[in-house]
C-alpha cells in the first residue's frame, strides 16, 4: 500500500465530508495528522498533540471514518493506529527540514 501526500489530502477531505465535520473540528482533529508509517495493512498516524485524551477522542470519534475513507480510496481494507507526538517534536522536525 502506497499513497502520497496529495492522496492523504484527498482522503482527509473525504473524512470531513463523511463525518459531517465542521471546519473547526476538521482543523483541530484531522488536518494536523500526518502519516507516520505504513505497516502491512495498518496506517500509523502521527497526532501532534501532547494529550493522550486527544488520541482517545480521535479513536472513539473518527477512527471508523478514517478507516472507511482510506479503504475506499485505496481499494483495500486497512487498519489505523494513532501515536502521540508533541508539538515540540514537530517544530524540531520542521526546523531540521529547513
Amino acid at each position: 500500500m502506497v499513497f502520497t501526500n496529495e492522496d492523504w489530502e484527498t482522503i482527509k477531505s473525504n473524512i470531513k465530508i463523511m463525518a459531517g465535520m465542521t471546519d473547526i473540528s476538521y482543523l483541530t482533529w484531522i488536518n494536523p495528522m500526518t502519516v507516520k508509517a505504513i505497516k502491512d495493512s495498518t496506517v500509523v498516524f502521527d497526532v501532534p498533540m501532547d494529550n493522550s485524551m486527544a488520541i482517545q477522542y480521535i479513536e472513539r470519534t473518527y477512527a471508523d471514518y478514517i478507516k472507511v475513507a482510506l479503504s475506499e480510496y485505496l481499494g483495500e481494507t486497512v487498519n489505523v493506529e494513532f501515536e502521540e507526538n508533541s508539538l515540540i517534536e514537530h517544530v524540531i522536525t520542521f526546523i531540521n527540514l529547513l
